[in-house]
């Protein structure tokens, strides 16, 4: 009988563990499905330049060299591709006032709370680490 129990309850955390894979499979598939769109999307707007970030949402941005982009009315956003190896900043608010926060190095982030609503984005020539 103890035999019979112990395996079910191995099947039973072996169903959890599915469950929960799956789930996070859904989470990541389509941030990643973003992701390539993003690239074939940055390419044509970018041109022949291989280095660009891509904020993708409500509208996306692509950034194809430093500057800024007042972002005000196209949040909220809800993946970035970054394929640059200089530093974006996110700042609160369209002057570049209230919080900051920086990203580094050559991937995708999926954006949650603040960062989904800046007031602007900024690439800037900096490529020490954040």
């Amino acid at each position: 009988m103890q035999i019979l129990q112990k395996l079910i309850a191995h099947r039973m955390r072996a169903l959890q563990f599915l469950s929960v894979a799956a789930v996070c499979l859904a989470t990541f598939a389509v941030p990643a499905a973003a992701s390539a769109a993003s690239a074939a999307s940055a390419r044509r707007a970018c041109g022949p330049s291989n280095a660009w970030v891509a904020v993708l949402g409500s509208h996306n941005v692509y950034l194809c060299s430093t500057g800024t982009r007042v972002t005000t009315t196209l949040r909220p956003f809800q993946v970035m591709t970054i394929t640059v190896t200089n530093r974006v900043w996110f700042h609160q608010n369209a002057n570049g006032t209230g919080w900051a926060d920086c990203f580094e190095g050559r991937l995708d982030y999926v954006l949650a709370g603040r960062d989904r609503n800046p007031g602007n984005i900024q690439v800037v020539s900096n490529r020490a680490a954040c």
